[in-house]
């Protein structure tokens, strides 16, 4: 697995989710740490796709957990909407 920082990771993100509440960044720490710990590839299964770019500030869990995915733990996401 690749060298995990997660201030790095979270960078591009981080505003948009502050403005939906400083919670829910926090809420991402927990759980992105957490799953990252795991040393194994997981499987993410989302309801409600992220339809919107990050600027219209409609979430970014798709995204960011895409981007965990992709580069950093290995595994799936499926969104359903």
């Amino acid at each position: 697995m690749k060298n995990f920082n997660f201030d790095n990771f979270i960078k591009p993100y981080e505003g948009h989710l502050k403005k939906s509440g400083f919670h829910r960044l926090k809420y991402y720490e927990y759980i992105i740490k957490k799953l990252v710990r795991l040393n194994k590839p997981i499987s993410v299964v989302e309801t409600g796709t992220m339809w919107n770019s990050l600027g219209d500030d409609q979430g970014a869990f798709t995204m960011i957990f895409a981007d965990l995915i992709k580069n950093y733990t290995g595994g799936k996401i499926i969104t359903i909407d």
